[in-house]
């Protein structure tokens, strides 16, 4: 495939040029949805829709499971770098670019278990441990509460 072994690709269609760079570029940031689909392999898909941002108002904790689901919240990010402030990384999967897609959206993965199942078993384990920081974090007393003194 021309991707593999080029610097630079120029993407055409109808004898206009749509975009030309590295294949890293087209493919991360295309500039027409003819090259979103072009490069992709299936090639990408499109929908339309409309921004919503209930969940997100509501402060409403979202655990982002594994490469793909990461992949979508990526594209959420590109449009809004703050919609994902409430959201974190179930887990790192052993998916080549998973990795480098969480260092890009700046989320540190609660748990890095070399996992490529792809049913949601990270992300599972994942909301376990937010619960517990949760009902730890609820159920712990103040000094006050407690009637510990702050003096020695």
């Amino acid at each position: 495939e021309a991707l593999t072994f080029a610097d630079r690709v120029v993407v055409m269609t109808q004898g206009e040029v749509v975009q030309a760079g590295t294949p890293e570029e087209l493919f991360e940031s295309p500039a027409h949805r003819f090259v979103g689909h072009f490069i992709g392999s299936p090639g990408m898909n499109f929908l339309d829709c409309d921004w919503q941002d209930g969940v997100r108002l509501e402060g409403v904790p979202v655990v982002i499971d594994g490469f793909v689901a990461t992949a979508a919240a990526a594209v959420l990010h590109a449009y809004d770098a703050s919609a994902l402030a409430h959201c974190v990384a179930g887990h790192k999967s052993a998916e080549a670019g998973h990795k480098r897609l969480l260092k890009r959206l700046e989320l540190k993965p609660l748990l890095d278990l070399d996992m490529r199942l792809g049913e949601g078993s990270g992300g599972a384990l994942a909301v376990t441990i937010v619960k517990a920081a949760v009902a730890c974090h609820t159920g712990m007393a103040t000094f006050a509460e407690a009637a510990v003194s702050e003096k020695g």
